[in-house]
Parts: C-alpha cells; structure tokens; sequence
C-alpha cells in the first residue's frame, strides 16, 4: 500500500486557505485509503483533520463532485470487486476485508452497485475477454523491487485527460527548480481505479517522479510517497497508451498473478520518440516470490 510521507493536522482556519485545503483533502483521501477495511465515521475524520463536519462535508464535496459518505461507499465496492477477481475469497471475506460488519448489507449494497450479486459479477464475459493491441511481455519469474521514494501530484478525472498534462507541467517544472531529475529520475503512475467500473471523472491517480529520499514540499498540492519494497511480476507493453485498460484485463484475467491486495501496481514510462511506440512497464505486486 501506497504510504504517505506525514499525517498532519491544521486547524480549521488554517485549513480553509487555498493551501492547507488542498493538503489537507490529501490527508483525508489516504487516511480512508488506508482503512478502508474497517467502519469509518465522519466524526473520526473529522476530528483527525480538526474540521467541524460541516466543513469536512463542503470542502470534500466541492473536491470529490459526491458527498463524503458516496465516495466511501463507492470506493469499498469498487475495492470489494478487485478482491473479487484477483483472489479466492469468499464473499462474505471479502465482505470484513472492505469494512462490511454484515454480509447482507454488503450483498446489498453490490447489486445496488453493480446490478448483480458478489458471486455472479465474474459471469460476466465482458470481463473475460480483452484484445490487445500492442505487444505484451510476459514475465517468466518474479523481481524483487526495492523501496521507492517518489514526488507525487494527485490527479481525479479521467486517465490521460487535459488534467494529466496540467499535473505533470506542474510536477515536471517544480522538480526541476528544486534540481531533482536526474539521469535515474524514473516517471511513475499509481492508478486506483478501474475505468470500466468507476466513473472516468471519479478515477483517481498519482502521478510520480522518483526521488532518492523523503522530500519536504512547500506545495501543499505536491508530495512525497514511499512505494514498499517487494516481489512484482513485471510486465512490458509496447503500444498506445489507450490499450493499457485492456493490458490489464488481460493481466488479471488470463494470467491471474497472485496479486498482493494491499499494495498498490504501478507503472512506468520509458522514454520513447514519434517514431516509436511508448513503452510501459507494469508492476503487478504478488505475495509469493515465483508462479
């Protein structure tokens, strides 16, 4: 699991300044992130993050585009769905993994989502099925990444947007005023949904250029994050950009890596001309250190 660099706390004063606001919908994002397997009430949110619920409830929505209790709500079952397809548990497992105390309410609340129950989803042959175009690589053994450290912008909307190239100029322009691409810089993304589940303007991301130690940013919007060291199935595609959603249909469909469900994939860009096909490489990370 992606971990912040800090948890800090502001009065609600100072954190309805433009600056303190964006740092601190940061801070709230990665504590629900974090416990999402446990019930989280918008008092012990609010009460981290000195803010009445009054303003938790506004400057959350005003970010989000939901009301708080939705996003939570959304993001268990869209979670609860990713645990589905990449492991064996049973439902009512995966019901406790993603903070259900009843199994009903948690059947419930998927079909309301999803318009089927926990246990007919993977019928779906739409999810069986995907056609790549581009040539993926197939690991033949596991790699053993080290930690990572990496300058971070927080991105909602959809993948590849305008929004993604206003992050990046943005990362891109402070890293180099803080003389911090390198030769070794690698360019990361950390994507935390599945577009063909959520919606693209709810889609939420990282994108990240490596550092080598934990920096201090004064932009409230700009962060540092640790990526934990471990054992990855590490893919290569070269092709568009655009078929990655399919890459990873393919990926958790057909070659059903034993996916490590509470760290985070990631991927990274290599450096590419017009004349060349963009290639990606894509950590998947795993719980055992072969197939």
């Amino acid at each position: 699991m992606v971990v912040a660099y800090k948890l800090c706390i502001f009065v609600e004063k100072a954190a309805m300044e433009k600056g303190r606001a964006d740092e601190l919908l940061i801070i709230i994002l990665e504590h629900i992130e974090r416990n999402l397997h446990k019930p989280i009430s918008l008092d012990e949110i609010a009460d981290s993050a000195c803010l009445s619920k009054y303003h938790l409830h506004r400057l959350m929505k005003d970010f989000l585009g939901q009301p708080l209790i939705s996003y939570i709500t959304r993001i268990r079952l869209e979670r609860a769905l990713m645990y589905l397809r990449t492991s064996s548990k049973s439902v009512a497992e995966v019901a406790n993994e993603v903070g259900y105390q009843s199994v009903n309410s948690f059947i419930k609340a998927f079909k309301k989502r999803f318009g089927v129950a926990p246990k007919s989803f993977l019928t779906d042959s739409e999810l069986k099925n995907a056609e790549i175009k581009g040539h993926l690589t197939i690991p033949e053994t596991a790699t053993y990444v080290s930690s990572i450290y990496a300058l971070y912008v927080p991105v909602i909307g959809r993948y590849g947007g305008d929004n993604f190239d206003l992050a990046w100029s943005d990362l891109l322009k402070y890293a180099r005023e803080k003389n911090l691409l390198t030769e070794k810089t690698r360019y990361l993304g950390i994507y935390f949904d599945d577009p063909s589940v959520t919606d693209e303007k709810y889609c939420r991301t990282y994108l990240c250029v490596t550092v080598d130690r934990n920096i201090k940013s004064e932009k409230p919007y700009i962060s540092t994050l640790k990526i934990d060291a471990g054992f990855y199935f590490v893919y290569t595609f070269r092709g568009e950009y655009s078929e990655l959603s399919n890459v990873y249909k393919y990926i958790f469909n057909t070659e059903t890596p034993l996916v490590h469900q509470y760290r985070t994939h990631f991927e990274e860009y290599l450096e590419y001309d017009d004349k060349e096909l963009p290639t990606t490489r894509i950590f998947i990370p795993i719980v055992k250190t072969a197939r």
